[in-house]
């Protein structure tokens, strides 16, 4: 609590907690004038002397209350000394939080960095090494034509040997479109080979 929270009076329980937390502030010659007052007004009392005894009583109260005022004073600026001193280290906290926070921020950030070149290092030596896996697949990878088609050829062969030119020429033009189709179609398979390879690597 700051200081403008405290009660504009503190009550003795409250100030008798508080000096039982440090070392008692009443001074020594005000306890022994409270005792030698409290004395003399029952002795006043006994005698019948009440006027007298009753301004004793007063008095006393009096020095009670002004004893009791310099206490809250004094506890109330404690309290504010120990608010101060709370904010403060909250604020030193706060900063070093911040600069602990900086810090590990900049080495999260430095890690990332370190990984994201590695991963990048790693995605070009993989596609380096698949493209060189792809040249000796096109350098190895020879089309396997048809039956269909090795037939027509066979039979075209025989068409020249027994010169049937004309009929060899039809067998000619068939297997050349019969040629172009399986071609293209084997050429479509390999770049599709070849496409599902580098999504692969590039995943």
């Amino acid at each position: 609590k700051s200081s403008r929270d405290l009660p504009s009076q503190m009550s003795l329980p409250q100030l008798q907690a508080s000096l039982s937390r440090r070392s008692r502030s009443t001074s020594s010659a005000t306890q022994r004038s409270l005792v030698a007052m409290d004395s003399q007004r029952r002795e006043r009392a006994l005698s019948g002397d009440f006027d007298t005894a009753r301004e004793i009583k007063t008095m006393a109260d009096t020095m009670r209350k002004r004893e009791l005022e310099v206490l809250e004073d004094e506890e109330k600026q404690r309290q504010s000394v120990e608010v101060q001193k709370l904010a403060e280290a909250v604020k030193a906290e706060a900063e070093n939080f911040e600069s602990d926070w900086d810090a590990k921020m900049d080495k999260v950030e430095e890690q990332c960095q370190e990984k994201f070149r590695h991963l990048n290092e790693t995605h070009a030596y993989e596609m380096e090494k698949l493209e060189e896996e792809i040249d000796q697949l096109r350098a190895r990878s020879h089309i396997k034509f048809s039956p269909t088609y090795i037939q027509m050829k066979d039979t075209l062969e025989k068409l020249i040997r027994h010169h049937r030119y004309d009929e060899a020429k039809e067998v000619r033009r068939r297997l050349e479109i019969l040629e172009d189709a399986e071609t293209k179609a084997f050429d479509k398979r390999l770049e599709d080979t070849i496409s599902i390879r580098r999504a692969r690597v590039e995943e």
